[in-house]
């Protein structure tokens, strides 16, 4: 059994919102005469006069946007960070997906302002604005939250368009009449299980296995416990989620403990889980991240999970891609 380390509140999460509504007021030009976006997931490109990579505003943002991603079983950083001067941001980099762009003025507080679509689809620039690079960063330190959120969230809905590109309508329709819940499932996956209260999908190819857990439970009391939460895991994946030998199957590592979150996105409180998983009497595991919520009056409670085993590969952008189907569950967040 998990030992509950206790539920974190989300309490910047007003600090997000006030971005994102930046974000929306920032657009500029019409969308669909812009080009698609350039660079890979994750990473994020800061442009400023002069070069801040080895300085303490270079320090603040790798403390920041490069600090190691939660919850995964080889250390990667949140996002791959690349510094250049804005001499050097040529034609060829403005469309890059997410702009980190440092301005300073002797007359100018410090703020942050987010565009976006500002050179290319679905791309997002931050404007971090100061009177110095030492007030830059003293600020982004102070709202570290706003920075890191508006980016993953813009990574998030980039994923989401996608997910929603190649819907498949029989798996979600599934899970609509059989667990009350809109997930935008992609084609790629594939019914594994379903069983009473649980259905399992995944994709699995030769070097991944992704999956989804759908699971509804009769509330008996501290739903948001993370030891009820995990027993219940644990009942589910010992019958239906067998390992690769007889007599192995799924649990939870107890080597690390999850960590829970407690968010309030709109109207929905969430519990979110982190955690790690390991397959019983055979070395396997991967990481795991679960959504839980009071459903039918509180008389229930509805975990949605993502799992990833992907031994030889890196593993933070399948886990966005599994945050992504999760919280597809909430709509356009």
């Amino acid at each position: 059994m998990v030992n509950n380390r206790g539920v974190l509140w989300a309490a910047r999460w007003g600090l997000l919102c006030l971005a994102v509504a930046l974000g929306l007021c920032g657009c500029e030009g019409g969308q669909s005469s812009l080009p698609g976006i350039s660079g890979a997931p994750g990473q994020v490109l800061v442009v400023s006069t002069v070069p801040v990579k080895d300085s303490p505003l270079g320090d603040t943002l790798r403390a920041i946007l490069g600090a190691e991603y939660p919850y995964i079983p080889q250390s990667e950083p949140s996002f791959d960070l690349s510094f250049i001067t804005e001499s050097a941001f040529e034609n060829v980099l403005r469309p890059f997906r997410n702009i980190v762009w440092v301005q300073t003025h002797p007359d100018s507080a410090c703020r942050i302002r987010v565009a976006e679509n500002r050179w290319a689809q679905s791309q997002v620039v931050l404007y971090v604005l100061g009177p110095d690079h030492n007030a830059v960063a003293a600020y982004i330190g102070e709202h570290r939250e706003v920075l890191y959120q508006t980016l993953a969230r813009a990574e998030r809905m980039r994923l989401a368009r996608a997910n929603r590109a190649s819907r498949q309508e029989e798996l979600c329709g599934f899970l609509r009449s059989k667990h009350g819940v809109e997930l935008v499932v992609p084609k790629t996956y594939a019914l594994r299980a379903d069983k009473p209260g649980f259905t399992w999908l995944s994709v699995e190819t030769k070097d991944i296995s992704q999956g989804l857990f759908v699971y509804t439970w009769r509330n008996w009391g501290q739903p948001f416990s993370v030891d009820t939460l995990m027993a219940h895991r644990n009942w589910y994946t010992l019958r239906y989620v067998p390992g690769p030998n007889d007599g192995t199957y799924m649990e939870v590592s107890t080597v690390v403990p999850p960590e829970a979150t407690l968010l309030r996105m709109g109207g929905d409180t969430l519990l979110r889980v982190r955690g790690f998983w390991e397959v019983h009497g055979h070395a396997m595991g991967g990481a795991f991240v679960s959504y839980s919520q009071l459903v039918a009056g509180g008389d229930s409670v509805r975990t949605t999970e993502g799992y990833i085993y992907a031994p030889s590969k890196r593993k933070r952008e399948y886990m966005r891609q599994l945050e992504a189907i999760l919280l597809s569950q909430l709509g356009n967040e």
